[in-house]
């Protein structure tokens, strides 16, 4: 039996004497901070893919309706079950740490549709008049996408506003576009492709991080955001 109730409480006052700070999450690392802190990824659906895959297949042998299939689709649901709550408990744990040491945390709006929708076909007409398909990357992006949703990008800021709230902490969600190419020294553009990982300014000469200029970018927006009061 559970119990629910709710209770008006004061709100926490914000703490000006801790630092700010902005965030990026990425892939190879969970998060950069504005600082240079890095969060390790565990990927936790990696690590348990081997139990899982196993499991799938177990499943797959056992004929339907059987007893057997009943017990062994309880197992592929407790390997799933074990890498949602190891995620959670690991979005819980680095949430707490970033609002107990910061006053604001400036984190990109978490946008993740686009990154994982399916790419769109692309139709073509070949010589006998027949409607052909040219590759679209399809298969190249399903990587991308599981890795994503390993991270578990769409609820961690969910997370981390919850967290910042209880303990009066300052989260503010800025606009992610060109954030990445955008330079952190003297706000001029540097595109780059994102196999390449480090930033170098073409005017003032900055020289850092790729992720580590991304989150120096999301804090300075973090500025004109809480004057609007987004």
């Amino acid at each position: 039996m559970c119990f629910s109730c709710a209770i008006d409480l004061a709100d926490p006052a914000p703490t000006p004497a801790l630092p700010e700070v902005g965030i990026d999450v990425g892939l190879e690392s969970f998060l950069t901070t504005s600082a240079g802190e890095q969060v390790a990824n565990p990927r936790h659906f990696r690590n348990g893919q081997a139990v899982l895959t196993k499991r799938s297949r177990a499943l797959a042998r056992k004929k339907r309706g059987s007893v057997r299939r009943k017990k062994a689709k309880l197992l592929v649901a407790k390997a799933h079950r074990k890498v949602r709550n190891q995620r959670r408990d690991f979005h819980y744990k680095t949430a707490r740490v970033l609002v107990d040491a910061h006053s604001l945390i400036a984190v990109e709006d978490p946008r993740i549709v686009h990154p994982v929708r399916r790419p769109q076909p692309r139709p073509a007409a070949s010589e006998d008049g027949a409607v052909v398909y040219l590759p679209n990357g399809a298969a190249a992006k399903t990587g991308l996408t599981k890795r994503i949703h390993d991270a578990g990008w769409g609820h961690f800021p969910a997370i981390l506003r919850a967290k910042a709230e209880e303990a009066g902490c300052v989260m503010i969600a800025v606009n992610p576009a060109g954030t990445r190419q955008a330079c952190s020294g003297c706000g001029t553009l540097c595109p780059k492709p994102l196999s390449v990982r480090w930033h170098l300014g073409d005017h003032c000469g900055c020289s850092l991080q790729r992720d580590v200029n991304a989150a120096k970018k999301s804090l300075a927006r973090a500025g004109p955001a809480l004057r609007v009061g987004t």
